[in-house]
């Protein structure tokens, strides 16, 4: 699990990774423009990686893995679920999740479950 909390943090990521440039694009809205950001009062943005599915999440209030978060809301960008998660006043966190092979059928059902706008069966 990768983690982004600052705009410096892009360079953890290659540019031909997948996720790059949904990555880039959630920093540059969720950290880059937030004038005197602070990941801990603001929070961060995640990128979930093959393995990460049934570890504990960071920073969220209650330990709980990606498949017991109760979302605030998730979409189906670019092959990437764009999961949110908010906290108490200004903090919130999001997690991309590539919506890939090595996903478990268990959690694209769950990110599905909280998708807006849903998908029509």
């Amino acid at each position: 699990m990768l983690a982004f909390q600052g705009v410096e943090d892009i360079h953890q990521l290659p540019t031909t990774h997948p996720a790059y440039p949904k990555v880039r694009e959630l920093v540059r809205l969720c950290i880059e423009a937030i004038e005197d950001y602070d990941p801990d009062i603001h929070g961060k943005v995640y990128l979930i990686e093959p393995g990460d599915v049934s570890k504990h999440l960071p920073d969220i209030c209650e330990p709980c893995k990606l498949y017991e978060v109760q979302w605030e809301g998730v979409t189906l960008e670019d092959g990437h679920f764009v999961c949110v998660y908010l906290g108490s006043g200004d903090y919130g966190l999001v997690f991309v999740v590539p919506d890939a092979p090595w996903l478990p059928p268990k959690l694209r059902e769950r990110l599905l479950y909280f998708l807006d706008p849903p998908i029509a069966p």
